[in-house]
């Protein structure tokens, strides 16, 4: 397997800043981290469903939806995520990370102004703390 490494500069966020919406969902799942190359998210999948991610919108509370909507993407991975202390029981969360493709010249501008003015955390914080053991299953 080739080991692809990231080219831009990726922010963890703090909880709730960003959510995105992807193109068969009525669901706003949260952002966790984001580039100008991608982004990744968690969220829970539906019985049966599985989530397209092809074309996303993202929003925040101090973002309109037009402004990032309509973003075309690569899945890159997607893997269930087991909290520490959790065991495979009850609802299950994934983790997936989409690289953006193509962007048009207002999408790049708006996204950039967007990662210019993110609340996010502070790298002490998430280079010391372990939230979750990633557990690979696809």
């Amino acid at each position: 397997m080739e080991i692809v490494r990231k080219q831009d500069c990726r922010y963890v966020l703090i909880p709730n800043e960003l959510y995105i919406y992807c193109q068969n969902s009525t669901t706003p799942w949260e952002v966790k981290d984001i580039s100008m190359g991608g982004l990744s998210f968690e969220y829970s999948p539906i019985h049966g469903e599985k989530i397209k991610s092809e074309i996303i919108d993202i929003v925040g509370s101090n973002y309109k939806k037009s402004e990032l909507s309509g973003i075309p993407c690569s899945v890159i991975f997607d893997y269930f995520v087991l909290s520490v202390g959790q065991r495979f029981s009850g609802e299950k969360i994934r983790r997936r990370g989409v690289k953006f493709n193509q962007l048009m010249e207002t999408q790049a501008r708006s996204l950039e102004l967007l990662l210019e003015n993110l609340r996010i955390m502070p790298a002490s914080m998430h280079e010391n703390v372990r939230f979750h053991t990633l557990v690979n299953l696809s």
